[in-house]
């Protein structure tokens, strides 16, 4: 066993037994440039394939700067995320607009983890974040998210958490192009949360 000392040094470094310390903060509109870069890098891996090649080798990261920058500047009612940080490094987010639909509740727009830090649990911790916040605040309803149909992975996460596959649809794509996506939703935030502690 490590001494009181090396302890103490692996703690403030964010380091306990060679693994880094994650934590979530909230978001802030000064995050648009990092939230900008995660989310770019996520579409340019799990997307490939389900949208045009052409799209992702182009200028994705420019277009999503300019569309956080307005959206962390000008917050729709509602709207609350947090940043996944591995020690000071970003990782991930999460972002939703609070009580978004009278009858589905809140709407997870986005959830994107940086493709070489899948697996080690950030999207859970980034998901209990979100939905201890929306219970302190008294929201109550459900929360609901669209996913693209050949997103395999990303649909086995959300079935494996008890999501409801709720319908399918096929929408113009980002960059092009047509693209098919299934509604997923929860009847409650308790359940998701529920859910989230096995």
């Amino acid at each position: 066993m490590g001494s009181p000392a090396k302890f103490m040094m692996l703690k403030s470094t964010g380091l306990i037994d060679g693994k880094a310390m994650l934590h979530t903060q909230e978001i802030t509109a000064s995050d648009s440039d990092t939230i900008a870069r995660v989310h770019a890098l996520s579409w340019q891996d799990s997307y490939r394939g389900i949208l045009r090649d052409s799209y992702l080798d182009g200028p994705i990261f420019e277009e999503r700067l300019a569309l956080w920058e307005k959206r962390l500047l000008e917050p729709a009612s509602g709207d609350m995320g947090f940043l996944a940080l591995s020690e000071t490094i970003p990782v991930g987010f999460i972002f939703a607009c609070a009580g978004h639909d009278i009858h589905r509740g809140t709407f997870l727009d986005n959830l994107h983890v940086l493709p070489e830090e899948r697996g080690k649990g950030i999207g859970k911790k980034l998901l209990r974040a979100l939905t201890s916040s929306l219970i302190s605040k008294g929201y109550e309803e459900g929360i609901y998210l669209w996913v693209f149909e050949d997103n395999y992975r990303t649909r086995k996460f959300y079935e494996r958490l008890g999501a409801n596959v709720i319908e399918r649809v096929v929408i113009d794509a980002p960059g092009g192009g047509k693209v098919a996506e299934w509604l997923y939703a929860w009847e409650s935030l308790n359940h998701l949360h529920t859910a989230l502690a096995d």
